[in-house]
């Protein structure tokens, strides 16, 4: 993590790193209620291997926290840059 996620500029790393975790977090709000639906609906999905064990082990909670632990991540990023401001 020498250069950040676009350059050495820890302001654009910032605001970068913000909206991938807001996106991310968007995209699990989505992938949800997705998932919520077919369950009480019925119907199918086609997702990755990885997504299909993560929903196999956790169900809909477990298939969305990978987009949830990014989103952290991401976060995270955002406010080690945001410490590097001052």
């Amino acid at each position: 993590m020498s250069g950040g996620l676009i350059g050495k500029n820890p302001k654009v790393d910032m605001v970068a790193s913000l909206v991938i975790g807001g996106f991310l977090l968007f995209l699990a709000y989505v992938f949800y209620g997705k998932l919520i639906d077919l369950e009480q609906n019925g119907g199918s999905m086609k997702v990755n291997a990885i997504v299909y064990a993560l929903y196999e082990i956790g169900g809909a909670v477990g298939a969305t926290g990978a987009f949830v632990a990014g989103a952290l991540f991401f976060f995270y990023r955002s406010y080690r840059a945001f410490l590097k401001l001052k």
